[in-house]
């Protein structure tokens, strides 16, 4: 069945809900009866976790693009497969099992694993050089980026990440986690658990740089949430040469810098940093922290992002309630904050 782009008008439903396109998955209807009622209930006659895989019947295992693990669409999928997983029955498939949710995920993960993640050049094997025939190879350079900086994608940004895609990537393993999803995951399979693995070192690694050694990173061309770290200028006057390139936050910091964490520069123009992307940056290292991470570059990160957070906080109180919010907190979601016990 074919689903248009972003349907067409809010009161016409297809396969059982409102059209809402990939990117916007998290946006189904449903979701409070599914967290107070049952699921047999909640989604009568149809199962909810189907309704983003029309457009796409994938989460990392694409054929045809190992970038999946940068893109929102692919954390939805991922996410409303963990709440499938948590929601269905043990022992029955009368709506879904556990079985079915577990088969889908894991062929996905394993897919993943032969194709991009331990292929020759992959995300295992990243390679040195990341052009072919005198043009930027695409694939080798989220190889090589991803290697040293987490979700990586390359556009006409260069090498580099989508701040809030990679927040709502985080949001969801976090909430697999607690679940206890990602346990059942490892369980699956070897190359499952190498792929689980592999996407918490790639936050941590992404979230820890960013707040640790990266906060004074410009944002690209004005865009707040968008971070590049190799330009295409800059990949080409390496000649490809990943050695010749930026190897770490510190080091795209030193080259682009912003004027605060909060702040970045567009030409003559200073903009504000409030946004989802942000909000999920002061969130990251206390989620990474109560996923059971440990170690003195995640106490660095979890205190410096609350001392951020709380100076936004005391700045924006301190104006008072009819005009807090209107510099900071703009766009604040509630999924945005630290866990209660980081």
């Amino acid at each position: 069945m074919k689903v248009p782009y972003g349907g067409l008008v809010a009161s016409k439903p297809v396969f059982g809900t409102n059209q809402i396109d990939e990117a916007h998955g998290h946006q189904l209807p449903h979701w409070g009866s599914l967290l107070f009622q049952t699921p047999e209930f909640a989604f009568l006659g149809h199962r909810f976790f189907d309704q983003v895989k029309l457009y796409d019947n994938v989460i990392l295992g694409k054929a045809d693009s190992c970038t999946e693990f940068y893109e929102r669409g692919a954390a939805w999928k991922f996410l409303q497969s963990a709440m499938a997983w948590k929601t269905a029955s043990a022992n029955s498939d009368r709506l879904y099992s556990r079985a079915e949710v577990m088969d889908f995920v894991t062929f996905d993960f394993e897919t993943f694993y032969d194709l991009w993640y331990a292929s020759t050049p992959g995300f295992l094997n990243p390679p040195t050089n990341i052009m072919s025939g005198g043009e930027i190879d695409q694939r080798k350079a989220v190889f090589a980026g991803a290697a040293r900086f987490g979700p990586v994608q390359l556009t006409d940004a260069g090498i580099h990440c989508h701040d809030f895609f990679s927040g709502y990537w985080l949001s969801a393993l976090h909430v697999a986690h607690r679940i206890g999803f990602l346990d059942a995951l490892r369980a699956a399979s070897p190359k499952v658990k190498s792929v689980v693995d592999w996407l918490l070192a790639c936050h941590r690694n992404r979230m820890i740089g960013r707040i640790n050694d990266g906060y004074l990173i410009n944002a690209y061309q004005g865009t707040d949430y968008l971070t590049s770290y190799w330009t295409e200028a800059e990949i080409r006057a390496a000649g490809g040469d990943v050695s010749k390139l930026h190897q770490n936050m510190a080091q795209v910091a030193a080259a682009r810098p912003a004027p605060s964490w909060d702040t970045y520069k567009n030409g003559n123009e200073t903009g504000i940093r409030d946004g989802q992307a942000m909000d999920q940056l002061l969130a990251g290292p206390a989620l990474l922290k109560d996923m059971g991470m440990t170690g003195a570059d995640i106490d660095k990160a979890v205190a410096a992002a609350e001392q951020r957070f709380q100076q936004k906080l005391a700045e924006e109180t301190a104006k008072g309630p009819t005009v807090a919010g209107s510099d900071w907190f703009k766009y604040h979601q509630a999924t945005n904050n630290r866990p209660v016990r980081p």
